[in-house]
């Protein structure tokens, strides 16, 4: 082995066996712990398997729960800037998506009580193509399909932009994010019965919402 291979961290061979689970097929996706013990080794590769995992969901919570596409792109980054440089205080016990909502969380958190921030929820919809005069009907009802469900996701959106944060995350990290029980109260800090109350809640004030804006 060369000189500069010693001392480059990016070009070690990387002890896979030894992240690798006993009960794991050869051909098995890394879990997320085995990746973070990767990282902790300075792999860079393991920890952009790790971005590229939860990337979009992350973005999606993100960018619903400060009310702002493009400043929750700017907080996904920082939450994997945050974990990158926890990576060697990881401990494997398969709770890294508690580890990374939490993270996010404290981070939108943090900025919406520096800033008071109060803007809509995805920002201003594209305007829908309205295509030729050529298009077949079965064409034109697909096209009102998706109008119409993107108008229903905008009004819901609006909706939850209205409820108290501690609702609108209970219900983000449940539906949007599917997280089970145990994970959203870890995340929250809170009790599973405090969850539970708490999404109860928030999906009984989206309903009167609903009900109210019902012609």
């Amino acid at each position: 082995m060369r000189a500069d291979q010693r001392h480059n961290p990016m070009t070690r061979p990387t002890p896979i066996a030894d992240s690798v689970a006993p009960n794991a097929s050869p051909g098995a996706e890394p879990s997320d712990d085995q990746l973070m013990a990767r990282a902790a080794s300075d792999e860079h590769e393991a920890f952009a398997m790790l971005v590229r995992r939860h990337m979009p969901q992350l973005l999606g919570y993100c960018s619903k729960y400060v009310c702002d596409v493009r400043l929750g792109e700017e907080l996904a980054q920082d939450t994997w800037l945050k974990l990158w440089a926890y990576r060697a205080r990881y401990r494997a016990q398969g709770k890294f998506r508690v580890l990374l909502y939490t993270s996010a969380r404290n981070l939108c958190r943090s900025h919406a009580r520096d800033t008071g921030r109060r803007s809509r929820w995805w920002g201003e919809l594209s305007t829908p193509d309205p295509g030729s005069d050529t298009e077949s009907d079965s064409q034109n009802n697909t096209q009102l399909d998706a109008l119409l469900a993107r108008e229903q996701e905008h009004r819901i959106q609006e909706a939850m932009a209205h409820l108290k944060p501690k609702l609108r995350e209970a219900l983000l990290l449940r539906f949007d994010q599917e997280l089970d029980y145990s994970e959203i109260a870890a995340i929250l800090g809170r009790s599973e019965s405090t969850v539970r109350s708490r999404i109860f809640h928030g999906l009984r004030q989206l309903r009167m919402q609903h009900a109210g804006d019902t012609p």
